[in-house]
């Protein structure tokens, strides 16, 4: 048995076309995990820049309460659909405003003097971040 160790002058076809069916295997499997992580990692990026949008919508809607008046901040005419450009191209961003009831704030109701306001924010594959706050005429 030695000896036919001894002999062994090199690989066969059969070995060379196993291990690069193992190596082509392992990468393929490695480039689709990376892929994934790709992917995901836009998804991850695109939500951070649609948050930070809502935000500063909803600190200038604020600002407006605080300077131009609680009936100013709360005139969904004052705050029109926007579709955004340059850096932000493909994001949409929209303001909407409902009089609540105070008991349950989410059932719409005249005279309540308390506004939820909802920011949303949408981009591509319908994919959307919304804030929401209370503001009420103090």
């Amino acid at each position: 048995m030695l000896k036919w160790f001894k002999n062994n002058k090199g690989i066969s076809l059969i070995e060379s076309t196993l291990a690069i069916v193992i190596v082509s295997t392992a990468l393929l499997a490695g480039l689709s995990l990376l892929q994934g992580n790709v992917i995901a990692s836009v998804q991850y990026e695109k939500t951070t820049i649609a948050s930070h949008l809502a935000n500063e919508k909803l600190e200038g809607i604020l600002a407006d309460k605080e300077f131009l008046g609680y009936s100013y901040a709360t005139n969904t005419s004052n705050y029109p659909t926007e579709i955004l450009s340059d850096d932000f191209t493909g994001f949409t961003r929209e303001v909407i405003i409902t009089e609540v009831d105070a008991t349950d704030l989410t059932t719409p109701q005249t005279g309540s003097g308390l506004n939820k306001i909802d920011i949303v924010v949408t981009w591509s594959n319908n994919s959307q971040v919304t804030i929401s706050t209370l503001v009420a005429d103090i």
